[in-house]
């Protein structure tokens, strides 16, 4: 990418900077800004005359579209936008620098080492707007839910602290902060790397930077996904009675909408604890079942480790599952949250109840089997589950597997508390529990 054609009565260098004869900034593009960038160069648009009377209009829009950052001496001018443009006068070269596109359901490799230094404003959970090695992506909006991470495998492994921004290129502002991610304490590589998620519109452009707190940069991998929002109708549904013009009309003339519920989703919480000094909580296996207690699936089926207060999302695929059994590890007390729509609501409005309930930890009572062995760490058959309706989530109590399988109607109690709240005699200040049977 060479440098326009100029006469030195009209250009001049200050600073490190090209200025026109209107004192104003022109960015020369680096040979190696696009050396590693995936999408090759928008081709040259073609030069336009212009006047005196249009130079005027074309300064004040040009500083109105872009945001430069300028460090006399030190950095050169850096420009969030899709295509940044150089307007000289008739018969000069337009030049175009080209930032490369991400598209949904793709991963594009970077390196920030001995990239420019880019300052964009706070956006997010980011304060700082420190000028650090960054590069700058560029989405169009497809109206559906997208969600950049560099939370793979890749960044992890190359140990770079990313961040992530973005912003809406609206061309009054200059940019405009759609969301921002320093550190995702939800990612299960490592808790430097970014994620960001937001509802995109149709007909904008994204700027998406990614940086780090590292002065020499480094190299990273970013993910974009896209998911469809919830559509939701135009209007709402019109009923018609079925009534003649010889009958009144009654309440069983109308349709009846019946509440069903469809559990999207099951949070685990975990706020205390089995042993006194555990720093971290398992759930060992998650099984979905429907209304007559058959597995419709199993979300979770091997050992994952959490450090405490650690909230996890359990999704489920079918409609079907209205009944959950899980086995945990090191808790014995959790928060349950049920996420739920009701089918036959043409919106799909969200609902939540949050419970919190007792749990069993894996190894102790009333689990199958005999005593613990270590061939029982892998045999889920003889672990303890805790089994809930999401219609009651106070309906939480510990069972077998063996009680899962057959409907979860098999009720095995593990303890009953007994704490005293009256005297038998006034004047005594203790009582005694003299014998406890257990019956079938």
């Amino acid at each position: 990418m060479g440098g326009s054609r100029k006469s030195s009565a009209q250009k001049e260098r200050r600073d490190g900077f090209i200025v026109d004869a209107d004192n104003v900034v022109v960015v020369e593009a680096e040979p190696d800004i696009l050396a590693t960038d995936p999408e090759p160069a928008l081709p040259l648009a073609e030069p336009k005359l212009e006047n005196d009377s249009t130079k005027i209009e074309r300064k004040e829009v040009r500083r109105k579209l872009f945001k430069f950052v300028i460090i006399p001496s030190l950095v050169a001018a850096v420009v969030i936008g899709a295509v940044l443009s150089t307007k000289t006068d008739a018969g000069d070269e337009q030049k175009a620098l080209s930032i490369p596109t991400i598209g949904c359901g793709t991963s594009i490799a970077g390196n920030t080492i001995g990239a420019d230094e880019v300052a964009m404003d706070p956006c997010g959970d980011i304060s700082s707007a420190l000028s650090l090695p960054g590069k700058v992506f560029n989405f169009d909006g497809t109206g559906e839910i997208v969600t950049f991470s560099t939370c793979n495998l890749k960044t992890h492994r190359a140990g770079y602290n990313t961040r992530i921004r973005v912003y809406s290129m609206d061309q009054t502002e200059g940019g405009i902060c759609v969301e921002g991610n320093d550190d995702n304490s939800d990612c299960d590589y490592w808790n430097k790397l970014s994620t960001v998620s937001f509802q995109s519109e149709k007909n904008v452009t994204y700027s998406v930077l990614v940086d780090g707190p590292q002065i020499d940069g480094g190299s990273f991998q970013i993910d974009a996904n896209c998911e469809a929002p919830f559509e939701k109708p135009s209007q709402s549904p019109i009923f018609s009675p079925t009534t003649s013009s010889s009958s009144p009309a009654t309440s069983s003339s109308f349709p009846t909408i019946s509440s069903t519920k469809v559990y999207t989703q099951l949070s685990i919480t975990d706020v205390s604890y089995f042993y006194p000094d555990l720093q971290e909580w398992a759930l060992n296996r998650v099984v979905g079942l429907d209304d007559s207690g058959s597995i419709v699936e199993t979300p979770v089926e091997n050992h994952i480790w959490y450090s405490l207060n650690k909230k996890v999302d359990i999704k489920f695929t079918s409609d079907a599952v209205k009944k959950v059994a899980f086995s945990t590890q090191g808790i014995n007390k959790v928060i349950l949250d049920a996420t739920w729509f009701n089918s036959n609501d043409p919106y799909g409005k969200l609902f939540q109840e949050k419970s919190e309930v007792n749990a069993v930890h894996w190894s102790s009572p009333p689990r199958d089997g005999g005593t613990w062995t270590a061939e029982d760490n892998n045999d889920h058959t003889h672990w303890s589950y805790t089994f809930v309706d999401l219609a009651n989530l106070d309906s939480a109590y510990p069972t077998t597997w063996t009680g899962v399988i057959s409907n979860g109607i098999v009720k095995a109690f593990a303890q009953l508390s007994i704490t005293h709240v009256s005297n038998f005699s006034p004047g005594v200040d203790f009582w005694a529990l003299n014998r406890v049977v257990g019956l079938d």
